[in-house]
């Protein structure tokens, strides 16, 4: 969040769940009361925050105070940065360069640590994945059976469903589209950057 304080930012995140929770705006006593500050202060931190755009308030009337567009998106989205390519496709190599943020909900993405990448091909397209899109990822080593995963495969990544076949003692990675095979290889020679947690679109 550009252009706020640590404490400004806290007491925008306070001013929110308070609405959410209350259905109706704070006062100044409870923003002090909430901060063990004075309520000059406090009134001090909603100046500033409008000025800096993200409050509204009526003067000289309680409980006016409402966040404006600028803060309900910064609250609610956050930037992933896009660690380049992945193969939908046969396996490619692997590089991983930032090439620039993407935004994502902060909600629906909380919890663990996320990247993106850019899918090259169309093994993935019968599960809605398609070339051109970006793949939100969750870096996990550890993948479910069933999970899309981005794939470390000798150096190279690739974007497949993942199933463990027990009884070979071996690792399936399934293209979904129908017209490609299955990949079987040694669990010795697999890494997993992370799974698959979303995807994004955009339109031209």
């Amino acid at each position: 969040m550009e252009n706020i304080t640590r404490r400004q930012k806290e007491i925008l995140l306070y001013i929110n769940d308070f609405i959410e929770q209350n259905q109706y705006a704070p006062s100044i006593y409870d923003i002090a009361n909430a901060f063990s500050i004075n309520t000059k202060t406090a009134q001090e931190f909603v100046d500033r925050l409008v000025i800096k755009g993200y409050l509204t308030k009526e003067k000289k009337i309680a409980r006016t105070i409402q966040l404006t567009e600028k803060a309900v998106d910064e609250l609610t989205q956050r930037s992933i940065p896009i660690l380049g390519t992945t193969a939908a496709g046969k396996p490619i190599e692997v590089v991983e360069d930032v090439k620039g943020q993407i935004v994502i909900d902060k909600k629906r993405f909380s919890d663990g640590e996320f990247f993106a990448l850019v899918v090259r091909g169309d093994s993935m397209k019968e599960a809605g994945i398609l070339d051109g899109d970006f793949v939100i990822v969750k870096r996990t080593e550890l993948p479910k059976d069933g999970d899309i995963v981005v794939a470390l495969i000798d150096e190279e990544v690739t974007l497949k469903r993942l199933f463990y076949d027990y009884q070979n003692h071996q690792i399936i990675l399934h293209p979904e589209n129908n017209q490609l095979k299955d990949i079987y290889i040694n669990p010795d020679s697999f890494k997993c950057a992370g799974i698959v947690v979303g995807v994004q679109r955009y339109f031209d």
